[in-house]
Protein backbone atom coordinates (compact mmCIF):
# COMPACT_ATOMS: atom_id res chain seq x y z
CA UNK A 1 0.00 0.00 0.00
CA UNK A 2 1.34 3.76 -0.61
CA UNK A 3 1.47 5.53 2.41
CA UNK A 4 -1.34 7.85 1.67
CA UNK A 5 -3.51 4.77 1.87
CA UNK A 6 -2.28 3.47 5.27
CA UNK A 7 -2.56 6.75 6.68
CA UNK A 8 -6.01 7.25 5.65
CA UNK A 9 -6.61 3.98 7.33
CA UNK A 10 -5.00 5.02 10.68
CA UNK A 11 -7.09 7.99 10.55
CA UNK A 12 -10.09 6.02 10.18
CA UNK A 13 -9.00 3.55 13.23
CA UNK A 14 -7.79 6.42 14.85
CA UNK A 15 -11.05 8.26 15.19
CA UNK A 16 -13.23 4.52 15.72
CA UNK A 17 -10.76 4.42 18.86
CA UNK A 18 -11.49 8.31 19.58
CA UNK A 19 -15.16 8.21 19.67
CA UNK A 20 -15.50 5.20 21.65
CA UNK A 21 -12.39 6.55 24.26
CA UNK A 22 -15.00 9.61 25.17
CA UNK A 23 -18.61 7.47 24.89
CA UNK A 24 -16.73 5.36 27.26
CA UNK A 25 -15.28 8.08 29.78
CA UNK A 26 -18.85 9.87 29.65
CA UNK A 27 -20.25 6.04 30.77
CA UNK A 28 -17.80 5.70 33.60
CA UNK A 29 -16.08 2.72 32.09
CA UNK A 30 -12.73 4.61 32.91
CA UNK A 31 -9.66 2.37 32.08
CA UNK A 32 -11.13 1.17 28.89
CA UNK A 33 -11.58 5.06 27.76
CA UNK A 34 -7.81 5.86 28.94
CA UNK A 35 -6.64 2.46 26.86
CA UNK A 36 -8.57 3.26 23.82
CA UNK A 37 -7.61 6.75 24.04
CA UNK A 38 -3.86 6.07 23.76
CA UNK A 39 -4.41 3.87 20.85
CA UNK A 40 -6.33 6.70 19.04
CA UNK A 41 -3.60 9.28 19.84
CA UNK A 42 -0.99 6.60 18.63
CA UNK A 43 -2.63 5.88 15.37
CA UNK A 44 -2.92 9.48 14.57
CA UNK A 45 0.51 10.36 15.20
CA UNK A 46 1.19 7.54 12.79
CA UNK A 47 -0.88 8.32 10.49
CA UNK A 48 0.71 11.96 10.30
CA UNK A 49 3.92 10.28 9.57
CA UNK A 50 3.35 8.33 7.10
CA UNK A 51 1.07 11.43 5.02
CA UNK A 52 4.61 13.41 5.60
CA UNK A 53 7.35 10.30 4.37
CA UNK A 54 7.11 8.31 0.99
CA UNK A 55 9.47 5.36 2.69
CA UNK A 56 8.44 2.55 5.18
CA UNK A 57 7.92 3.59 8.96
CA UNK A 58 8.47 1.91 11.88
CA UNK A 59 6.81 2.57 14.92
CA UNK A 60 6.46 2.44 19.32
CA UNK A 61 3.14 1.85 20.32
CA UNK A 62 3.84 4.27 23.24
CA UNK A 63 2.82 8.29 21.81
CA UNK A 64 5.35 9.94 23.91
CA UNK A 65 7.79 7.81 21.94
CA UNK A 66 6.74 8.43 18.38
CA UNK A 67 6.80 12.29 19.51
CA UNK A 68 10.46 12.35 20.97
CA UNK A 69 11.38 9.80 17.86
CA UNK A 70 10.03 12.72 15.55
CA UNK A 71 9.76 15.76 17.91
CA UNK A 72 11.01 18.37 15.38
CA UNK A 73 8.37 17.12 12.91
CA UNK A 74 5.60 17.56 15.36
CA UNK A 75 6.53 20.86 16.86
CA UNK A 76 6.92 22.18 13.36
CA UNK A 77 3.15 21.60 12.92
CA UNK A 78 1.47 21.26 16.38
CA UNK A 79 1.27 21.90 20.20
CA UNK A 80 1.05 18.69 21.82
CA UNK A 81 0.86 18.40 25.07
CA UNK A 82 3.92 15.71 25.86
CA UNK A 83 2.63 15.33 30.08
CA UNK A 84 -0.45 13.93 28.36
CA UNK A 85 1.45 11.88 25.77
CA UNK A 86 3.46 10.41 28.41
CA UNK A 87 0.62 9.48 30.51
CA UNK A 88 -1.16 7.70 27.60
CA UNK A 89 2.10 5.62 27.21
CA UNK A 90 2.24 4.61 30.58
CA UNK A 91 -1.58 3.90 30.40
CA UNK A 92 -1.12 1.59 27.44
CA UNK A 93 0.59 -1.25 29.84
CA UNK A 94 -1.66 -1.42 32.30
CA UNK A 95 -3.68 -3.83 29.30
CA UNK A 96 -1.97 -6.92 31.10
CA UNK A 97 -1.83 -7.77 34.66
CA UNK A 98 1.27 -9.54 34.42
CA UNK A 99 2.94 -6.04 33.50
CA UNK A 100 1.81 -3.94 36.51
CA UNK A 101 4.80 -4.58 39.12
CA UNK A 102 3.78 -2.75 41.74
CA UNK A 103 0.00 -2.22 42.40
CA UNK A 104 -0.78 1.26 40.39
CA UNK A 105 -2.87 4.36 40.71
CA UNK A 106 -4.08 6.27 38.16
CA UNK A 107 -5.55 9.62 38.76
CA UNK A 108 -7.11 12.57 36.18
CA UNK A 109 -9.72 14.89 35.65
CA UNK A 110 -12.35 14.14 32.83
CA UNK A 111 -12.01 18.04 31.66
CA UNK A 112 -8.03 17.87 31.56
CA UNK A 113 -8.36 14.37 29.99
CA UNK A 114 -10.62 15.18 27.00
CA UNK A 115 -9.18 18.95 26.44
CA UNK A 116 -5.64 16.87 25.73
CA UNK A 117 -7.35 14.36 23.53
CA UNK A 118 -9.95 16.55 21.54
CA UNK A 119 -7.05 19.04 21.03
CA UNK A 120 -4.71 16.62 19.74
CA UNK A 121 -7.16 15.53 17.08
CA UNK A 122 -8.37 18.90 16.38
CA UNK A 123 -4.82 19.86 15.55
CA UNK A 124 -3.32 16.71 13.55
CA UNK A 125 -7.39 16.61 11.76
CA UNK A 126 -7.21 20.47 10.83
CA UNK A 127 -3.99 19.80 8.75
CA UNK A 128 -5.23 16.87 7.35
CA UNK A 129 -7.88 19.31 6.26
CA UNK A 130 -6.08 22.36 5.39
CA UNK A 131 -3.49 19.67 2.92
CA UNK A 132 -6.44 18.46 1.32
CA UNK A 133 -6.55 15.25 2.79
CA UNK A 134 -10.41 13.62 1.71
CA UNK A 135 -10.09 11.52 4.91
CA UNK A 136 -10.25 14.68 7.40
CA UNK A 137 -14.09 13.80 6.78
CA UNK A 138 -14.12 11.31 9.48
CA UNK A 139 -13.42 14.33 11.92
CA UNK A 140 -14.99 17.08 10.48
CA UNK A 141 -18.40 15.21 9.36
CA UNK A 142 -21.54 15.14 11.25
CA UNK A 143 -21.02 11.45 11.83
CA UNK A 144 -21.53 10.61 15.45
CA UNK A 145 -21.67 13.86 15.91
CA UNK A 146 -23.26 13.40 19.65
CA UNK A 147 -20.72 11.55 21.28
CA UNK A 148 -17.84 14.30 19.88
CA UNK A 149 -19.85 17.09 21.18
CA UNK A 150 -19.73 15.69 24.75
CA UNK A 151 -18.09 18.08 26.85
CA UNK A 152 -15.78 19.17 24.05
CA UNK A 153 -14.41 22.46 24.59
CA UNK A 154 -13.40 23.20 20.51
CA UNK A 155 -17.47 22.48 19.24
CA UNK A 156 -18.34 24.41 22.30
CA UNK A 157 -15.77 27.38 20.96
CA UNK A 158 -14.70 27.79 24.45
CA UNK A 159 -11.38 28.47 26.03
CA UNK A 160 -9.63 25.35 26.89
CA UNK A 161 -8.11 27.01 29.99
CA UNK A 162 -11.14 27.64 31.10
CA UNK A 163 -12.69 24.62 30.35
CA UNK A 164 -10.20 22.64 32.59
CA UNK A 165 -11.19 24.79 35.56
CA UNK A 166 -14.85 24.15 35.68
CA UNK A 167 -15.86 21.71 37.60
CA UNK A 168 -15.46 18.24 36.75
CA UNK A 169 -15.24 14.38 37.31
CA UNK A 170 -12.38 13.40 39.07
CA UNK A 171 -11.11 9.44 38.76
CA UNK A 172 -8.53 7.77 40.70
CA UNK A 173 -8.65 3.90 41.01
CA UNK A 174 -5.61 1.35 41.06
CA UNK A 175 -4.66 -1.55 38.97
CA UNK A 176 -3.36 -5.17 40.56
CA UNK A 177 -2.10 -8.17 39.86
CA UNK A 178 -3.09 -11.15 42.35
CA UNK A 179 -2.08 -9.10 45.03
CA UNK A 180 -5.04 -7.83 47.36
CA UNK A 181 -4.89 -5.15 50.27
CA UNK A 182 -7.16 -3.40 51.91
CA UNK A 183 -7.39 0.38 50.90
CA UNK A 184 -6.54 3.28 53.18
CA UNK A 185 -7.88 6.53 51.63
CA UNK A 186 -6.37 9.96 51.93
CA UNK A 187 -7.99 12.92 50.49
CA UNK A 188 -5.45 16.13 49.30
CA UNK A 189 -5.96 18.95 47.37
CA UNK A 190 -5.95 18.96 43.59
CA UNK A 191 -2.76 20.18 41.53
CA UNK A 192 -4.33 21.84 38.14
CA UNK A 193 -0.40 21.58 37.22
CA UNK A 194 -0.50 17.73 37.28
CA UNK A 195 -3.41 16.31 36.01
CA UNK A 196 -2.38 13.04 34.82
CA UNK A 197 -1.02 10.92 37.80
CA UNK A 198 0.35 6.98 36.99
CA UNK A 199 2.72 5.92 39.49
CA UNK A 200 2.98 2.93 41.97
CA UNK A 201 0.69 2.91 45.14
CA UNK A 202 1.73 3.87 48.53
CA UNK A 203 2.06 0.70 50.75
CA UNK A 204 1.45 1.43 54.65
CA UNK A 205 1.39 -1.43 57.22
CA UNK A 206 0.17 -3.38 54.86
CA UNK A 207 -2.33 -1.03 53.46
CA UNK A 208 -2.88 0.32 49.74
CA UNK A 209 -3.22 3.91 50.54
CA UNK A 210 -5.16 5.83 47.91
CA UNK A 211 -4.04 9.61 47.83
CA UNK A 212 -7.33 11.39 45.93
CA UNK A 213 -7.44 14.53 44.94
CA UNK A 214 -10.82 15.79 44.77
CA UNK A 215 -10.03 20.02 44.46
CA UNK A 216 -9.94 23.09 46.29
CA UNK A 217 -13.40 23.58 48.24
CA UNK A 218 -14.55 26.91 49.16
CA UNK A 219 -17.22 27.77 51.62
CA UNK A 220 -19.18 30.41 51.40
Amino acid sequence: MKNHEIAHRLAVDAMNDYCAARLLVREEFILNSIQLACTAVEKLLKAFLYVQSDSKIRFDHDPSKIFKNNKETFEKHFNLNIEFLKWLGKVYGSRYTSDYGKRKEIQFGEKHFLAELDFTFFQIFSFFKVTNLTFSDVYFSDHRSQIKKYENFIIQNRSKEEFKCEPQRFFVFQLFGVEHLDITMELKAFNPERPFVFKDSVIENGNSVLEVDFGNITLK
